[in-house]
């Protein structure tokens, strides 16, 4: 079991929303501007999500599940690989595709973290069925940012 962050940039989003039918889980929201002070302390400065406006999300699961059924844990493959758990694998899709509609670029980013000093790693643009196949499959890493489009 792994608790992290899971990170929701709603690229250019002005407006706070949240989805509808998600009562199992909590969302803490920051907007971004740009000159916003970095998201994290020096030990761990992502500096192009840094530069990214809009509202950033962060999405967990509710206290009283948190601890017994985690958003994500250490992949089959082992670090840096992230695995999804099951039961959340449907909700976390809807979240994403709830977020890329409410963005006017109608995209986001998306940097699922573990506290560790990584790299400033950005991957090219997915698809959200390309990203929930590779996160569905183990190949998506801990602390690198992805943007999803439809």
């Amino acid at each position: 079991m792994v608790i992290a962050d899971f990170g929701i940039i709603c690229l250019g989003q002005t407006e706070c929303n949240y989805p509808n039918g998600t009562v199992d889980i909590c969302f803490e929201v920051h907007r971004r501007l740009a000159d916003s002070k970095a998201m994290y302390d020096n030990t761990y400065n992502f500096h192009t999500a840094d530069t990214l406006i809009g509202n950033w999300y962060f999405v967990w699961p509710k206290e009283e599940i948190m601890y017994e059924k985690p958003f994500f844990d250490i992949g089959p493959k082992g670090r840096p690989w992230v695995c999804v758990a099951r039961e959340w694998r449907e909700t976390i899709r809807k979240v994403l595709e709830f977020y890329i509609c409410q963005s006017p670029e109608q995209k986001v980013a998306v940097l699922i973290r573990e506290q560790d000093n990584s790299d400033n790693i950005v991957h090219p643009i997915l698809k959200i069925d390309e990203f929930m196949s590779k996160l569905l499959s183990g190949n998506i890493r801990w602390n690198e940012l992805y943007f999803i489009e439809k």
